[in-house]
């Protein structure tokens, strides 16, 4: 931990454990560079300057792998809301963040400056009902499963407690460092199902359509070849909707259009696949 405030924040931390593999939620016990749980031995290496409750098999199940990409959003009007009202604040995802509280514990995959735990969404190492918060912000669209994660996200939160969430809907394909999911707003809604009373949903400023356009164009101009860049820089929002896309499927700045560019844009993707089969 980094600072004294951190290390109040391991206290707490320590007692509200609850052990991500059988779910005991007993204290758990150092043993030089390890944490161990009491009831199933679990062991979880102090490997990090964050408390660590990742294990390499947790990294390899849930596809934990190193990236150098960086998530490093702020906290925006909604979250420091939230954060100011007291009571403790889980940030389930925080990415890297350039701030801390006192009331707030960040949990990684990360050990970024500020990050308080290592840990999976899916299997997150708390007690049940011990926050008044969770904030998952940006994120659930970087893991394999939504819906597990937002269980988790339930479990740990008090009755009554706060849920601030923002999943991407229409974006170009990013990865941290995987991309999964996009969410509609019935998406979104549906995460939480009938365990949430929902008290205002909107499209913040950082989710404008503007985004999303600008993304998408800037994303196309850069996967053309250098020569045709000029010519899809002149064109007019009216040149592109005049022309129908199943016409402009017969154009170069379409034909010519890179690979990964069609794969972070594509409006739909085509799988085709087998069941394997069982051996014996």
């Amino acid at each position: 931990m980094n600072t004294e405030t951190n290390l109040d924040k391991e206290a707490w931390i320590l007692d509200h454990f609850s052990c991500p593999s059988c779910r005991a939620e007993e204290r758990p016990l150092r043993k030089g560079d390890l944490l161990v749980c009491p009831a199933c031995k679990t062991t979880f290496p102090q490997d990090a300057t964050a408390m660590s409750f990742l294990t390499p098999q947790m990294r390899r199940k849930f596809g934990i792998d190193e990236t150098a990409n960086v998530s490093a959003h702020g906290y925006d009007e909604n979250a420091r809301k939230i954060l100011d009202r007291g009571g403790m604040v889980l940030d389930c995802g925080a990415g890297k963040k350039k701030v801390t509280f006192p009331n707030l514990i960040q949990c990684e995959v990360v050990d970024y400056p500020h990050v308080d735990v290592l840990a999976v969404n899916q299997a997150l190492p708390f007690r049940d009902a011990c926050f008044d918060a969770v904030l998952s912000l940006d994120v659930l669209e970087h893991v394999d499963q939504p819906f597990d994660c937002a269980a988790e996200i339930l479990r740990v939160l008090k009755p009554g407690g706060k849920i601030y969430c923002n999943v991407p809907f229409l974006q170009r394909e990013h990865g941290y460092p995987h991309h999964y999911f996009g969410m509609t707003r019935m998406g979104i809604r549906r995460l939480f199902g009938d365990q949430i009373e929902v008290e205002d949903h909107q499209v913040p400023l950082s989710g404008h359509p503007i985004w999303a356009l600008w993304m998408m164009l800037q994303t196309y101009r850069d996967g053309l070849p250098t020569e045709l860049r000029d010519e899809f820089h002149r064109l007019r929002v009216a040149d592109i909707l005049d022309l129908n896309p199943v016409d402009w499927m017969r154009e170069k700045l379409v034909t010519e259009l890179g690979e990964e560019a069609r794969w972070r844009i594509a409006t739909t993707t085509a799988l085709l696949a087998h069941k394997r089969e069982t051996d014996g």
